[in-house]
This record gives structure tokens, sequence and C-alpha cells, in this order.
């Protein structure tokens, strides 16, 4: 009996260590937050010499930080996820606009199901809309060849070969593109 339920266990533990992680349950997280849930990166440089940004890299999945102010002391900052890219199908996007949302390995129909323009966050603008990308981008030896969102201040790229998602990027702009007092809407 002992040891049934110590496979039991052990079972549930290794489940959730490889269960779908949806992107929205990540963002805003710290790099101690992440590095808590992922464990020691390959890459984890937050000298901001090598890199415009804060990193942890991990084999499939890199993990972009921007430096804020703590909004609680304006005399200390705060590291916040920004950007985003994985070649891995265990984080999922979009799950509030698809059902399981949208990973790597999902087929290009299911991704351009989605009508991106006429999402609250598209605002009903056409350019919006999943498009192939003109930006000359790549991740994972992938080219990031299509686009959604491309208006707004979190951009999604997706590399598509075959009729197959390989690699998925969140990007954040520099600047919001809203003019100020612009009713803002969030991706997730």
């Amino acid at each position: 009996m002992k040891r049934i339920l110590v496979s039991l266990l052990s079972f549930f533990l290794c489940s959730y260590v490889f269960a779908q992680v949806d992107f929205r349950m990540l963002e805003g997280k710290t790099p101690l937050q992440i590095k808590a849930l992922y464990g020691a990166p390959l890459v984890d440089d937050g000298s901001l010499n090598s890199y415009s940004a804060y990193v942890l890299f991990y084999e499939n999945t890199h993990f972009y930080f921007e430096e804020l102010t703590d909004p609680n002391d304006s005399n200390d900052t705060i590291w916040s996820l920004y950007d985003f890219s994985t070649c891995s199908p265990d984080i999922c996007i979009l799950s509030d606009y698809i059902n399981g949302g949208i990973k790597v390995g999902d087929s290009f129909a299911r991704l351009s199901s989605i009508d991106f323009a006429h999402t609250a966050y598209g605002r009903n603008l056409s350019s919006n809309a999943l498009q192939v990308s003109t930006l000359p981008y790549e991740e994972y030896s992938y080219e990031m060849n299509y686009v959604a969102f491309k208006e707004e201040f979190v951009t999604l790229y997706f590399a598509v070969t075959d009729g197959i998602i390989r690699a998925i990027s969140v990007s954040t702009k520099g600047d919001s593109p809203y003019p100020p007092g612009f009713p803002e809407h969030n991706i997730w």
C-alpha cells in the first residue's frame, strides 16, 4: 500500500513538472520567479552588457526582462518579463482566443482560425490580422514568417514551416504606440 501511495504521489508531482503552461501565467514574473519555476538557465545575464535586457535562456525558451522603477520604492528597480520566445510545445499562448491556446506543433490552420483583427486587442484594424511578416527575423533557426497584432504594444510572431508552428515569439514595443488617453486593451 505504501509503495502504491508513493508511486501515485510521484506521478502527480512529475505530471505537474511537464504540464503545459499558459504564457499569461508567466507574464509579469521576475527572473527569480522564472528560475524558481524552471531551474538554472543556460544563460543568466542581467549585466545589460551582452544583451539590451536581463535574459534567461533555456534550451528551447528565452525570457527577456525590462528594468522598471519599483512603484512601491522609487529608489529601487524591478525586472518585468516583456519579451519571450520558444520552440517548445510546453508553453501556449492565446488561450483567451482559442480553447487550449496555440503552441509549437499546432497546425497553421488552427492559428489562422483566430480572427486577430476583430478581437478587442486587434481593435478592428486589418493591419492587426495574421499576415506574412516583412520583418527579417529568426528564432531557433526558424524564420518568423507570420505576425499578428502588428500595430499593438505586444506583437506576436510565428515561424511556420510545412503547415506547422515551429517557434513563437511575443515581442513588446519599446514605446506605447497609443496616443495619450487612448483606451488600451490587454492581449491576455
